[in-house]
């Protein structure tokens, strides 16, 4: 259950916005970061990255699911269309999930070829997975937290009942959870809501920092250092497992973030704006991609190396840095 608990004011959230990602498909930047657009125009609102960025998975709101298994390159049609809204994947890319906003969750064991769904229709907003892929976080929008320990097979509420989840990451062992509640159901109005932090693999939650408008979270390997992302405000960044935080960076309606696995080299974006990228654990931050765009979701390498985005209407980009 949650300790500390304050809920925040509903009114509608518009979760993924429309509008254009650019025609610019190529490469930008002759030297680093290398910026590549790949595949096509789609409605793209989630991405997920193996642990060395060589597979990666990405999803299609009224569309259907995309594997790669070189770094971004080609892309391979996967599954059915659907309403899918967030995807996570296993450390090696093997174990995937993915969530249908309004339907049912999904999983795969044969790094996407087939999938099975699962847990009933809810209207699912985002998922985390351990590295072995055995643990499994999912949020939805207004309902609960809901975990797995067995892969995906059977799911069961943890905490949460009517808060507006945006965001989760998890740590690589499942232990250490982190989850963000913008408040509502429009981004930037009503009182806010609060981070939350699990130690024990969901069992007790605890409120963390204010009353803001977050949309997003990500988590080092062991859990210890977070990012958190807000609309209308800054960045934050905790080295004690979300106990304390810091801001970072400028208001901005920051809609997405990426760590690396040390926690040290981080990335953020801003909605229809730019890209961001810190190599001090968000202590300064230097424009990675100065081109505004629809950007929904980045995910990172392990090391921080390889990214890939993706951008509503637009473009997936892979950028090694």
């Amino acid at each position: 259950m949650f300790k500390h608990f304050c809920a925040g004011v509903a009114v509608l959230m518009i979760l993924t916005a429309c509008g254009g990602g650019g025609s610019d498909a190529g490469t930008t930047g002759a030297g680093s970061p290398i910026i590549t657009a790949r595949d096509a125009g789609r409605g793209w609102v989630a991405v997920a990255s193996s642990q060395d960025g060589s597979r990666l998975v990405a999803a299609v709101m009224g569309g259907q699911l995309y594997t790669s298994t070189d770094s971004g390159a080609t892309w391979t049609v996967r599954e059915s269309v659907r309403n899918w809204r967030a995807v996570a994947s296993s450390a090696d890319g093997s174990k995937l999930v993915a969530a249908v906003n309004t339907g049912q969750i999904y999983t795969s064991v044969d790094y996407g070829v087939s999938w099975t769904p699962r847990d009933s229709a809810r209207p699912w907003n985002s998922v985390a997975s351990s590295s072995d892929g055995s643990k499994l976080l999912g949020a939805v929008v207004g309902g609960l937290l809901y975990s797995s320990v067995d892969s995906g097979a059977n799911w069961s509420g943890v905490a949460g009942t009517g808060t507006y989840w945006m965001s989760v990451a998890s740590s690589t062992d499942g232990s250490k959870l982190v989850a963000a509640d913008p408040g509502g159901t429009t981004l930037g109005s009503g009182l806010g809501g609060y981070l939350y932090t699990s130690t024990d693999s969901g069992a007790s939650w605890f409120s963390r920092d204010s009353l803001r408008y977050w949309t997003a979270v990500a988590s080092s390997s062991d859990g210890s250092k977070l990012v958190a992302a807000m609309w209308g405000g800054n960045i934050y960044t905790s080295t004690d497992s979300g106990i304390t935080w810091t801001a970072r960076e400028s208001a901005r309606n920051w809609l997405t973030v990426a760590s690396s696995a040390d926690g040290s080299r981080l990335v953020a974006a801003e909605s229809l704006g730019n890209l961001y990228a810190s190599d001090d654990s968000g202590v300064t931050w230097t424009v990675l991609d100065g081109t505004a765009r629809n950007w929904q979701q980045i995910a990172s390498s392990s090391d921080g190396s390889k990214l890939v985005a993706v951008v509503q209407g637009g473009y997936i980009y892979t950028i090694s840095r």
